[in-house]
């Protein structure tokens, strides 16, 4: 059986069992003549990236490997499929491989995903089987000797490996969400043999400064379950494999078919694997990118936004959010017969009538915010809590909740919120709703997907559906354990700028106005009002700034600096929009000049409280440097070196 495909540069061949992934960077041989992959070479930009691997690179652990001598596997090929990816999974095409194991019944697939002229490799898992996998093993004989009839294969499910070829593994990037108690949202792991390594992204380097690496596009750690020794494995001569799967073996039962995520690999071979993981990311969500940098006000940020609503008081805040220049007003929590607590306190079962409007608050329902709306050149967006309390086995029925709104409201984007994704099932019916809105809506739909607490997907589980609600950052409350300050905004969006697109983070502008002081005093923090309104609203221009106030509640000054500064990222924010955006300068600490580049040529500077009046930043070439906006004075000279006379200020550059 031989078979062809091409798309663009990609070309994938299936001849003699061996299949053949390429593009005009990347080369991947694997043989699957024993029914199971097993890599023969990999290579990028002509280095050989990786040899033949010593075993198989998928594993299901309690399934046995073809070839074991004192077990029977019937591991049969079945066919091979090629198709287009659809929406809204990017530009590219993808191989998938169907394997039947005939004494145990067992079903496989296995995809692999591929874009056009990216040294990148992507690769997901399906199985469904009529029996449970064969584990003898409980996590407290983690010391025993005898964990499962064959304790040789290991105990987790390996989504990928590869013998690299010169590539030492030197660090795990592990990204820590649940931001409502963490304010430290990437920890960088240097790798020490025989410790377990914890995180999204495994990195590897060879002398020549080349560097490969594995990314999940899973939940960060502390959000996964089962009990697998950290989220990937080094072996001997640089055996790398990939776990994170997001299966357990109580998740494999006769009644469906299960999907791993997704684990994507690739090597820069001029050592930038930062911007080859956004590039990736960048491919991976096509649907995103148009609304990337909104400008969305959520009033919850006001710290009593269920007293204060009504329908008088909306009529305000719309009026005040169009005076902003606002893209969207988001309706949190309180139009509806419950509230939050309602699920996350007290457990209740949720009906439709608890999603219906409360008339004695809004008596004529949404038709006159959305038509005050039109007339203020905003759109309407929504909070909504799916309910958790039962896995989303009701999924269809949120699914027609917000289909109705987006068609009797023209509500386009819906906040999701108090998300727990605690077993697969929970999991495959968040999927399920997410997509369901999307395809239902011809991608008209996006979401914003919160991060701040529970057991959520982090930066890159579900990522292609919308934006990312990346913190609750008050300024207003006293009990709140991580508040509003301007400079550790900046430093968590730095540091995440290295390895995600920051564009599709919502990031935070509160209202200084309601600055609780006695909040910062008790935590022995500087007020963040010691910087000016103009610098906390410059942090998120090449993110999708954040309104997190109650706009009404705006000084009529306030309302003035916002709308100047709110037009110039809307008039700049498509030359940012796909651009890749990285750090420059040092890590924020309150005392440096720091900020962004995008390779579009738009340069985005903070000088902080402590900072030096001087730096030299490494950037790309350029002989022009033309100053759009400052907030004091601020000048560049060719070799990158930047002054800025104020503490506390900003500017933004279009270098040339």
């Amino acid at each position: 059986m031989m078979k062809n495909y091409s798309y663009k540069d990609v070309k994938i061949s299936w001849q003699n069992s061996t299949l053949t992934l390429s593009n005009s960077r990347l080369t991947r041989c694997i043989d699957w003549s024993r029914g199971m992959p097993k890599t023969l070479s990999m290579s990028v930009d002509q280095v050989v990236l990786a040899g033949e691997n010593p075993g198989f690179d998928f594993h299901i652990a309690g399934f046995s490997h073809p070839g074991i001598e004192f077990l029977h596997s019937d591991y049969q090929l079945e066919y091979v499929n090629f198709s287009q990816l659809s929406a809204p999974d990017g530009d590219g095409c993808q191989v998938t491989v169907h394997v039947y194991e005939a004494i145990r019944g067992i079903r496989l697939q296995t995809t692999y995903i591929m874009y056009p002229m990216l040294p990148v490799l992507a690769i997901e898992h399906q199985v469904t089987s009529p029996v449970i996998p064969m584990q003898y093993w409980h996590p407290r004989q983690r010391g025993e000797s005898f964990h499962s009839y064959d304790a040789s294969q290991g105990r987790e499910i390996i989504c990928d490996s590869l013998q690299l070829n010169g590539f030492k593994v030197t660090q795990a990037i592990e990204t820590q969400m649940r931001t409502d108690y963490y304010d430290e949202p990437v920890l960088a792991h240097d790798y020490i043999p025989g410790q377990d390594l914890y995180g999204n992204i495994l990195l590897a380097e060879n002398p020549a400064g080349q560097k490969f690496f594995y990314l999940q596009e899973a939940p960060p750690s502390m959000e996964r379950r089962g009990d697998e020794p950290g989220d990937f494995l080094v072996g001997e001569n640089q055996l790398v494999a990939s776990l994170g799967s997001g299966l357990t073996m109580d998740d494999i039962t006769p009644d469906r078919q299960l999907r791993t995520n997704r684990v994507v690999m690739g090597m820069a071979a001029d050592g930038d694997v930062q911007t080859l993981i956004k590039r990736y990311l960048q491919y991976r969500r096509p649907a995103v990118l148009p609304i990337c940098g909104t400008i969305t006000v959520n009033p919850w940020g006001c710290g009593c936004f269920p007293q204060l609503l009504n329908a008088e008081f909306m009529n305000k805040e719309i009026e005040a959010a169009g005076k902003i220049a606002a893209d969207v007003y988001q309706i949190d929590d309180g139009y509806e017969h419950g509230l939050l607590q309602d699920l996350t306190l007290h457990n209740r079962s949720l009906d439709k009538t608890f999603w219906s409007t409360r008339r004695d608050l809004l008596p004529e329902d949404f038709a006159p915010l959305r038509q005050l709306a039109g007339q203020n050149n905003l759109q309407l967006s929504l909070w909504f809590a799916p309910s958790f309390n039962v896995q989303y086995r009701n999924w269809r029925e949120s699914a027609d909740i917000l289909l109705q709104h987006f068609r009797k409201n023209r509500f386009s984007s819906f906040k999701l919120d108090a998300v727990v994704l605690n077993s697969y099932t929970a999991e495959e019916n968040f999927h399920k709703l997410l997509s369901a809105l999307y395809q239902e809506s011809d991608g008209q739909i996006t979401v914003n997907l919160d991060v701040t607490n529970g057991t959520r997907g982090g930066l890159y589980k579900f990522a292609e559906y919308g934006l990312i609600f990346l913190e609750n950052r008050y300024c207003c409350h006293q009990w709140v354990r991580n508040p509003y300050h301007p400079e550790n905004t900046l430093d968590n969006l730095w540091n995440i700028a290295q390895y995600a697109p920051i564009q599709s983070l919502q990031i935070e502008i509160p209202n200084p106005g309601n600055c609780n002081a006695e909040c910062y005093k008790n935590k022995n923090m500087p007020l963040p009002t010691l910087y000016s309104l103009e610098y906390w609203a410059m942090i998120p221009f090449f993110a999708s700034p954040l309104l997190w106030m109650a706009p009404s509640q705006l000084s009529e000054e306030n309302i003035a600096i916002l709308n100047k500064l709110m037009q110039l990222q809307r008039k700049y924010r498509d030359n940012w929009r796909n651009a890749i955006i990285s750090p420059v300068g040092n890590r924020p600490d309150g005392a440096q000049i720091t900020g962004f580049y995008a390779d579009s040529g738009y340069l985005l500077l903070f000088r902080e409280l402590q900072g030096p009046s001087q730096a030299q930043l490494q950037l790309p070439k350029f002989t022009q440097a033309e100053l759009l906006y400052s907030t004091h004075s601020a000048g560049i000279e060719s070799d990158g070196t930047v002054s800025m006379a104020q503490p506390g200020s900003a500017a933004l550059f279009k270098l040339k």
